[in-house]
């Protein structure tokens, strides 16, 4: 299950104030579990605040439904059309997910990429979603080609070094998806 994390929750976060946070979210947040990262949390904040149209297209708690308790995270960067992605179609967004390491290779992220690229296709007619990966991140670069999602170029993140632009259209997605429903 996906749910929107409030503005006040993620102010918290921000502010580091974990566990009040834990206690305004309405869902379990397990020691370890990560949190978007404050400094890009800080900017999409600011955008949110110029914006309320982006919220809805920002962090997103992966919660497992049946333990009421958050494993990950997903959001896109930006609403569309995404300034950094008008190189590549004016109605592209980008893509990422964080899994707390005890979860990982169950299929959250899989699932949950699915359904916000199924969400963003239906609310806003997005048809291309972009993933900037680690070439170290291994597992990312897997459910990537999974998802269908082809290498495009490289860039270098001023924080995370070089990275794999990779792009996937929703069709392919969707064949993904129900694929593995008639498995």
């Amino acid at each position: 299950m996906l749910q929107t994390m409030s503005l006040p929750f993620l102010r918290l976060i921000v502010e580091g104030k974990c566990e009040m946070a834990k206690g305004a979210c309405g869902f379990i947040i397990p020691p370890g579990t990560p949190l978007p990262d404050g400094l890009w949390l800080k900017r999409r904040i600011k955008l949110i605040e110029l914006d309320t149209e982006q919220h809805r297209w920002m962090y997103r708690a992966i919660i497992r439904k049946d333990e009421n308790r958050m494993v990950g995270y997903i959001n896109f960067h930006h609403k569309p059309p995404d300034p950094d992605l008008l190189d590549f179609s004016r109605l592209a967004v980008e893509l990422g997910y964080t899994i707390h390491p005890d979860c990982r290779r169950r299929g959250y992220a899989k699932e949950s990429a699915i359904a916000m690229m199924e969400w963003a296709n239906r609310v806003s007619n997005v048809r291309t979603f972009i993933l900037n990966i680690s070439p170290s991140n291994y597992p990312s670069i897997q459910l990537a080609n999974a998802l269908k999602f082809k290498k495009i170029g490289e860039r270098i993140d001023e924080l995370d070094g070089l990275e794999y632009t990779m792009q996937a259209e929703i069709e392919d997605v969707l064949q993904v998806k129900y694929a593995s429903k008639r498995v």
